[in-house]
């Protein structure tokens, strides 16, 4: 841990009097330590990112007060999001939900802070999404316990639906707002709260799961099937990434899942990675996750046999 001398060094070189001129100017200056913080998240390098928060929070004396107080407080949001959405892909999900109930804390806060001022409300769209992604993923590899923890499975689902459906509808009203990144977001995510439906609900209330597929193929155009095992009886070839990851969950819970099925849709999935990207994009962080998820998924083939 940097001690408050090692912090204060570079904060002090970093936050020079421009930054505070006035809302642009910080945003701007955020936006550099937020990209620093994206790229070593990507890297799974907490450390370096720690240090970066440090900086980051060494301006909050600064910024108490509007206009200066939503800037910075969206960088924060940002910031803390990328480091919630690291530890949900490296599966240290305590944490995780420590950092995402933070984040919820801090956008009704700001949510309170703004109407007490008259100002307009912000949505922050992007950041409940992602919440609700980071806590689907956790929802369906995590402990039983967790079913509930921070926002039960239905309120995830049901959030990420709605907030969800509002985006894409502006989405198509305005195609110059996406550059293909939002959706591709929403996909990715789509997937992990269709898993811990399947996870939770796949017994009690099929439909709900079945439901909630249907959106998925619909309104992200996805190709998520219903029922397990597809995949090894379909012989389309599926360039999708979020097929191979939904179809071993199904095994997974259903306890159909062989060594043949993992290591076949797993190698079906790295083999996809790239149809998934909009752009050329660091992948570590996403084969990491992946390369968990098989081994969780592994160990308990093993358990069974």
């Amino acid at each position: 841990m940097r001690t408050p001398e090692e912090i204060q060094q570079p904060a002090e070189k970093f936050w020079v009097e421009e930054a505070f001129a006035d809302e642009d100017a910080l945003r701007s200056y955020a936006g550099v330590i937020v990209d620093e913080v994206q790229k070593l998240c990507q890297d799974w390098d907490i450390d370096g990112v720690e240090g970066w928060l440090a900086v980051y929070r060494c301006a909050e004396p600064r910024c108490r007060e509007e206009p200066l107080a939503t800037a910075y407080e969206h960088s924060l949001l940002l910031i803390t999001l990328s480091i919630a959405s690291t530890h949900a892909a490296m599966g240290s999900f305590d944490t995780m939900y420590l950092l995402a109930e933070q984040i919820l804390q801090l956008l009704s806060a700001g949510d309170e802070r703004r109407a007490k001022l008259g100002l307009k409300s912000r949505g922050n769209s992007e950041i409940r999404y992602h919440v609700c992604g980071i806590l689907a993923e956790a929802k369906w590899q995590g402990a039983e316990q967790d079913r509930n923890r921070v926002m039960s499975v239905e309120d995830v689902a049901a959030t990420f639906r709605q907030i969800a459906d509002k985006v894409l509808s502006h989405i198509r009203k305005n195609p110059d707002y996406d550059d293909g990144r939002i959706t591709e977001a929403l996909s990715i995510m789509g997937v992990d709260v269709a898993a811990m439906l399947f996870r939770w609900l796949h017994k009690t209330n099929p439909s709900l799961v079945g439901s909630f597929v249907g959106w998925c193929n619909d309104r992200l155009e996805m190709c998520l099937a219903g029922e397990p095992g597809q995949c090894l009886t379909d012989t389309q070839q599926v360039e999708s990434a979020g097929y191979w990851t939904y179809e071993l969950v199904k095994m997974h819970f259903t306890r159909s899942l062989t060594k043949d099925a993992l290591d076949y849709c797993h190698s079906k999935r790295l083999g996809s990675a790239l149809s998934i990207l909009s752009q050329p994009r660091h992948l570590t962080g996403l084969y990491g996750a992946w390369e968990r998820q098989y081994n969780l998924m592994l160990a308990s083939i093993r358990e069974s046999d």
